[in-house]
C-alpha cells in the first residue's frame, strides 16, 4: 500500500511540476524543476525491485524518459521558449542596467573634472596633460631570466638594464666557470619572492615584450639587480642605473667579482657558433669492405 502511495504521489508531482513550465515566471520554473526532481527520486525508489532484472542505470533512464515525456506533453512544447525567453529578458535587463550605470559614471566623472570656467560655459586656456604610462600590477608567474618574466600572462623585461642570458657562463675570481645566467634569475626570484609587483610600461621591444620599470613594496627591482651585480645598466636607454653599476663594480658584487661578457655579446657569439656549426659539411665517405676469405674445406662439406 505504501509503495502504491509513493507511485501515485510521484505521478501527481510530475504532473504538477510540468504545469509550472507553462509560465515564464522564474519562481514557477524553479519550483517546477524542484518538484520534478522529487518525483524522479520517488519513482526511482518505487522501481527498486526492478533493478535486479534490468539494472539500476536502465531503470533511471526509463524514469527520466517518462518524466521528460510527461513534461513535454503537459507544457505543450513551450518549455524551451519559456526558459530561453526568461534568460533573454534577464540578459537584456542586466545589459541595460550596466549601460545606465556606465552613463551615470561617465557623467559624474565629467562633471568632477570640469573646472569652474567649464561649468560656467567658458573654455579654459590650459595645456593638455600628456597621457600617463600604463601600470600593471600582480604576481609574477614565470621568471625567464634575470631581467625577464611573465606578469599577468604578459611578457615583461626590466627597463634600461640587461642581465645575463639564462644559459650564459661567466668566470669567478679564480677563473672557474659558472652559470651566471641561472644565478641572475635566482637573484631576481629572491628579490621578488611572493610579493605583488607593480610595473610601469615605458616602451615595447621588437620581440613584443613590454619594457617596464618595476618595483616591489616601493623598492626598484632594476636598481636592486644592478647594485647586486647581476645586471648591467644600459645608459643609451636611460642613465638611471649608472650609479648602481658603479657601486657594484667598486664592491666586486655578483658578476663583477670575476670576468664576463656582456649579454648581447654572449648571445651574438653563440649565434655565430651555431651558424658555423650549420655551415659545416660532413663528407659522404664510402667505406669499402674487404672481401671475406673463403673458409677452409672440411669433411662435412662433402655431405
Amino acid at each position: 500500500m505504501f509503495r502504491l502511495l509513493i507511485f501515485f504521489g510521484a505521478i501527481i508531482a510530475s504532473y504538477v511540476g510540468s504545469l509550472q513550465f507553462r509560465s515564464t515566471d522564474p519562481a514557477a520554473l524553479m519550483s517546477g524543476g524542484l518538484i520534478l526532481i522529487v518525483a524522479t527520486f520517488l519513482l526511482f525508489y518505487f522501481t527498486r525491485k526492478i533493478w535486479r532484472f534490468i539494472g539500476c542505470f536502465p531503470a533511471l533512464m526509463l524514469i527520466l524518459l517518462f518524466v521528460g515525456t510527461l513534461l513535454f506533453t503537459v507544457s505543450g512544447g513551450q518549455i524551451w521558449d519559456n526558459i530561453t525567453g526568461q534568460a533573454k529578458q534577464t540578459v537584456a535587463k542586466t545589459a541595460s542596467a550596466v549601460k545606465e550605470q556606465m552613463k551615470q559614471n561617465a557623467a559624474a566623472g565629467q562633471q568632477q573634472t570640469q573646472s569652474p570656467e567649464q561649468q560656467n560655459g567658458q573654455q579654459p586656456q590650459q595645456p593638455q596633460q600628456p597621457p600617463q604610462p600604463q601600470v600593471f600590477e600582480g604576481h609574477i608567474q614565470t621568471i625567464n631570466g634575470g631581467d625577464s618574466f611573465v606578469l599577468n600572462g604578459i611578457p615583461f623585461r626590466l627597463y634600461a638594464l640587461a642581465a645575463p642570458v639564462i644559459a650564459q657562463k661567466c668566470k669567478d675570481r679564480h677563473g672557474l666557470e659558472y652559470n651566471c645566467g641561472y644565478l641572475a634569475a635566482r637573484k631576481l626570484k629572491d628579490f621578488v619572492g611572493t610579493d605583488p609587483v607593480s610595473c610601469r610600461v615605458m616602451s615595447q621591444n621588437p620581440k613584443g615584450e613590454l619594457m617596464g620599470a618595476c618595483n616591489v613594496g616601493g623598492f626598484d627591482v632594476g636598481a636592486a639587480m644592478v647594485e647586486a651585480g647581476w645586471a648591467v645598466a644600459l645608459p643609451q636607454v636611460a642613465p638611471v642605473y649608472i650609479p648602481y653599476e658603479q657601486k657594484a663594480r667598486q664592491n666586486h658584487e655578483g658578476m663583477w667579482s670575476g670576468t664576463f661578457k656582456m649579454p648581447w655579446e654572449w648571445e651574438a657569439e653563440q649565434m655565430q657558433i651555431q651558424r658555423d656549426l650549420n655551415a659545416v659539411e660532413v663528407p659522404n665517405i664510402k667505406v669499402k669492405r674487404k672481401p671475406q676469405k673463403k673458409k677452409g674445406s672440411s669433411v662435412f662439406d662433402f655431405f
